[in-house]
C-alpha cells in the first residue's frame, strides 16, 4: 500500500509538471543530465536560500505555508493536505528525514530549478523545486537519486 502511495505522489508530480510547464522527467531517468551554465551560477544565491526554506517547511509539516508559495496552477492542483500525504509516502518508501545535502540550481528559461539532495532513513532522495523569477513555485518534486533535470 506504501508503494502505491508514492506512486500515485509521483505520478501527481508528473502531471502536475505537465501542467504548469515545469520540465519532468519519466520514471526511467532517460533525459539527458543537463548543462551547467554561467546562469546556473547567477540564480544560486536567492533560490537556493527559497528552496531549503521551501524543504524545512515540508519538513515541519507545515504544507499550508508551502501551498502559499504555490504559483496558481500548482496551487489548483495540488491542496496543502495532499502535499503533506505525498511527503509521508516518500517516507514511507525513502525512511525519515534525517538531513539534506547543498542545493544545485539550474535554469530552465525563465525558470529556477533547484535540487536538495536528501539522507534519508533507509535510502538517499532528491527535493526538487521550481520557481519562477519572483519565487513562485511552479514545480515540487520528491525523487530518487539521479533523476537529471530535463533540457529546457
Amino acid at each position: 500500500m506504501h508503494r502505491h502511495r508514492y506512486r500515485a505522489a509521483v505520478l501527481l508530480a508528473a502531471t502536475l509538471s505537465s501542467l504548469t510547464a515545469c520540465t519532468g522527467t519519466d520514471e526511467a531517468g532517460t533525459a539527458p543530465p543537463p548543462a551547467s551554465s554561467a546562469s546556473d551560477v547567477a540564480a544560486a544565491p536567492d533560490f537556493d536560500q527559497t528552496a531549503l526554506a521551501v524543504l524545512d517547511e515540508v519538513v515541519r509539516e507545515d504544507c499550508t505555508a508551502v501551498h502559499a508559495r504555490f504559483d496558481d496552477a500548482m496551487s489548483n492542483e495540488l491542496s496543502a493536505r495532499k502535499l503533506c500525504d505525498a511527503w509521508y509516502a516518500y517516507q514511507d518508501e525513502f525512511g525519515a528525514y534525517r538531513s539534506h545535502g547543498t542545493p544545485e540550481p539550474a535554469t530552465r528559461g525563465e525558470l529556477t530549478v533547484v535540487s536538495v539532495p536528501l539522507q534519508m532513513a533507509r535510502r538517499d532522495g532528491e527535493f526538487r523545486v521550481t520557481f519562477h523569477p519572483d519565487d513562485r513555485i511552479a514545480g515540487l518534486y520528491f525523487l530518487r537519486t539521479g533523476v537529471p533535470i530535463p533540457p529546457g
